[in-house]
């Protein structure tokens, strides 16, 4: 049961590359380099050095492309069939 202090999170499962990235996404699977280094797990929020790493990473090894994140989701959340909603009560980590 949500309450008024409950903040809700819709986000959608696509597909991206390095260019596209923002600090909103947070990644759904495990991001490596050519060679197989992990470069970025999944779960991991999207910050700003993660995507400098990742565009360095990208110029120099090369970046296994695209990857899946989850990005917030701009419709209502009444259509759930592709969203995780994430439920924390204001002032929880």
């Amino acid at each position: 049961v949500l309450e008024d202090t409950d903040i809700v999170v819709a986000r959608e499962v696509r597909s991206s590359y390095v260019s596209e990235l923002h600090t909103a996404m947070v990644t759904d699977e495990n991001i490596h380099a050519n060679n197989g280094l992990l470069l970025v797990s999944k779960g991991q929020q999207i910050t700003y050095p993660v995507v400098e790493r990742l565009r360095l990473f990208r110029e120099a090894v090369g970046v296994e492309e695209p990857f899946r994140v989850l990005s917030p989701r701009q419709e209502t959340l009444s259509d759930r069939r592709t969203l995780e909603l994430v439920v924390r009560p204001v002032g929880s980590a």
